[in-house]
């Protein structure tokens, strides 16, 4: 285990910037794990006594218990008789909404393993065995877009990689020679070169320097930490960036939070502490998280994330855990600040927004809400609940910001109280990917949400940069261009005058978007879905079976047909299956090809223009910075003001030179500076004169 050392040099070379001091990716006091030591991934040999006792816990029973029920529906004693048919590929399957502990996953093995390293119970140990061998050669996942021989690899074989890797580590001393062998002829040299680096790493890390039968086990060509550091070193500030799955969340990925956490229990590398923009990831999940009447949602840009992406889905193998995860890489205040969050923003509705989970409504699941068993292993060593849970306004900063041309984003919130709360998100990011994940337009890369509704700022599509100025406690002047030139934004977040928020952009309209709309029961597609920007399709429904109108471009002149089950759509075309997902408020579907189709005449199909609109607590009206008449003023001197109101009440707005007053509070722009006049050779420029 003496490369580990090697590897902690390697990385600093990798990621150390010319100029820049070396950053420290050591954990003070690592031993090495010896040969054929194990287990070493997630926690070691001498962390398994207190492990048992969270596990004897009010908590860890809880989590134990829901381990069980993710196995087999039941104790956790047996394997699932459901397979999924499919070799792994492009089609999931129909699979994913079955019960619970009904179908086997490539995570069962690492349930088991779980289960006899707490209980030492033998049958536990020959359940993952068997778990393992099923995954070993090639047995799909749920979700038949995972699995060992998945086309795509990267995470998509992945997944079956660190599965294998870590019911390795966690069975190693129940297994027979037999078993490992067959895991280890798994992971050929040609899967692990097209598989993620992240899986890799977990391979790498489980492998090093073991022995079997005498002979070192060697299954990883080169070493995959320094690909796997200096993705994350390459990764701008807070995740906003670079490929499209990062626009969403890197917590979403099926494997890199894993290896993260067992580089530093297996390797002493601990990425976040020689990396500390990684610590982003962790705060960009706790800023833009925001509780609605359709579940958790996300205040990602439209560009970059169809609406449906907005409301976190969990219950994915990749788009699930990503609190539990986020936990083994987060600091300790951190780890609180997810915890307090979990428990006020998900746990309360649990049963409603996951009805299939048999988790109910207020009762805590610890981020075990998909179908997945090895997320309760996590939550078991990760979950804070011998801590405190904390506000995360008493642990994050008043703003999150970052002025950077290729990933310039603001964000700031005026608290984490429900979804009542006021953020605002500028995320301005050049994102390299898929054309869905491409941002062609500006305003659709910012967010306003206030009181349950949600707004836009009519950006021009040539911004890419945001800039902010902090004018006091709780404001903030943004800015577009040089000089704090129009357009510009005035945020004051100071509860006074009966206001919880002020908003005020000159020279930008505030535009409307949607409310959060309920839950439906049940889905109907009847009506016209915009499927691009120029083709609509009609859809009938009746019952659980749609048409879609012979006007389609994938029936070949002729209808084609689909069906909907709760939430999944299928549809079947000429040129085969396709399969989707509802929105929770049942306007849009992504498909599993990418496609989204937007059902038009909704609220969700395209922002509106608001020119005096009252909705409850929030109300945006329009004047001029210089009192002139909105109709005619130019769009320079266009105010827009947005005010949040507890009570529904919002005081009398007036315009004055420079800014407005709203009830007694005045809220002025400042001056843009005057340009500095080129210096003449040989004399010194003039201070500029502009006003602070």
């Amino acid at each position: 285990m003496t490369r580990c050392f090697h590897m902690v040099l390697v990385l600093v070379f990798a990621l150390c910037q010319a100029g820049e001091p070396a950053p420290d990716f050591s954990l003070t006091g690592f031993v090495n794990p010896a040969v054929n030591e194990h287990p070493r991934l997630f926690f070691r040999a001498a962390d398994l006594p207190k492990l048992k006792e969270r596990a004897a816990t009010t908590e860890g029973k809880r989590i134990i218990a829901r381990l069980r029920f993710l196995l087999d529906g039941g104790n956790g004693t047996s394997l699932p008789a459901k397979r999924n048919p499919l070799e792994a590929g492009d089609d999931p399957g129909d699979l994913r909404p079955a019960p619970y502990g009904s179908v086997f996953t490539l995570f069962h093995s690492v349930g088991y393993g779980m289960l006899w390293r707490l209980t030492g119970d033998k049958a536990a140990g020959d359940l993952a065995s068997e778990s393992a061998i099923l995954v070993a050669k090639g047995q799909s996942d749920r979700d038949a877009r995972f699995g060992l021989n998945a086309p795509a690899g990267g995470e998509y074989s992945g997944a079956a990689v660190a599965a294998l890797a870590i019911a390795y580590d966690l069975c190693h001393d129940v297994w027979s020679d037999a078993t490992k062998q067959i895991v280890i002829d798994a992971l050929t040299t040609d899967r692990l070169g097209k598989t993620s680096s992240s899986a890799s790493c977990l391979a790498y890390l489980a492998f090093l320097g073991d022995t079997l039968a005498g002979k070192p086990i060697r299954i990883v060509a080169r070493d995959p930490l320094p690909f796997v550091g200096g993705e994350y070193a390459r990764m701008p500030p807070f995740g906003i960036g670079g490929r499209d799955s990062d626009m969403r969340f890197a917590l979403f990925d099926v494997t890199q939070p894993l290896a993260i956490q067992a580089m530093r229990v297996a390797g002493g590398i601990d990425l976040a502490k020689g990396y500390p923009a990684m610590v982003g990831l962790v705060d960009r999940l706790l800023w833009l998280v925001m509780p609605g009447r359709c579940g958790v949602q996300i205040a990602l840009p439209f560009e970059h994330a169809p609406m449906s992406s907005m409301h976190l889905d969990r219950t994915g193998l990749a788009g699930g855990g990503q609190f539990v995860q986020a936990m083994g890489m987060a600091s300790p205040d951190r780890r609180a600040a997810l915890r307090w969050v979990y428990e006020h923003f998900c746990v309360p509705t649990l049963g409603r927004d996951f009805p299939a989970s048999g988790v109910k409504d207020g009762e805590n699941d610890f981020d075990t809400v998909g179908p997945y068993p090895h997320r309760a292993l996590l939550a078991l060593i990760n979950w804070p609940f011998d801590e405190a849970p904390r506000n995360p306004a008493e642990v994050l900063p008043p703003q999150a910001t970052n002025p950077n041309g290729d990933a310039s984003f603001f964000v700031v919130r005026n608290a984490w109280s429900g979804p009542d709360d006021v953020l605002v998100a500028f995320q301005l990011a050049r994102v390299e990917g898929r054309d869905l994940a491409t941002p062609r337009d500006a305003k659709k890369r910012c967010q306003l949400w206030a009181y349950g509704q949600r707004y836009l700022f009519d950006l021009p599509s040539h911004v890419t940069q945001v800039g902010m100025r902090q004018r006091g406690e709780g404001s903030w002047l943004l800015f577009f261009g040089k000089n704090y030139s129009v357009p510009r934004i005035l945020i004051d977040f100071n509860s006074a005058g009966g206001l919880d928020a002020v908003v005020i952009s000159h020279g930008l309209n505030i535009i409307g978007d949607f409310s959060d709309a309920g839950r439906p029961d049940h889905f109907d597609l009847t009506g016209d879905w915009s499927c691009s920007r120029e083709l609509v399709v009609h859809v009938d429904q009746a019952d659980k079976q749609f048409t879609v109108a012979a006007d389609n471009p994938w029936g070949r002149g002729k209808p084609v047909v689909g069906t909907i089950n709760g939430e999944w759509v299928s549809l079947t075309r000429a040129n085969g299956l396709i399969r989707g997902r509802m929105a929770p408020h049942g306007h849009v579907i992504t498909w599993d090809d990418g496609a989204v189709w937007r059902r038009k005449n909704s609220l969700l199909e395209l922002p509106q223009l608001i020119k005096v609109i009252e909705v409850s607590h929030t109300q945006v009206r329009g004047t001029t910075v210089f009192g002139k008449d909105v109709r005619v003023a130019d769009q320079s001197s266009n105010l827009s003001v947005l005010t949040c109101s507890p009570t529904g009440q919002h005081s009398e707005l007036k315009s004055i030179k420079g800014g407005v007053t709203i009830g007694e509070r005045t809220f002025l722009f400042p001056e843009p500076e005057t340009p500095k006049p080129p210096a003449v050779k040989g004399e010194a420029a003039k201070p500029s004169t502009a006003k602070p």
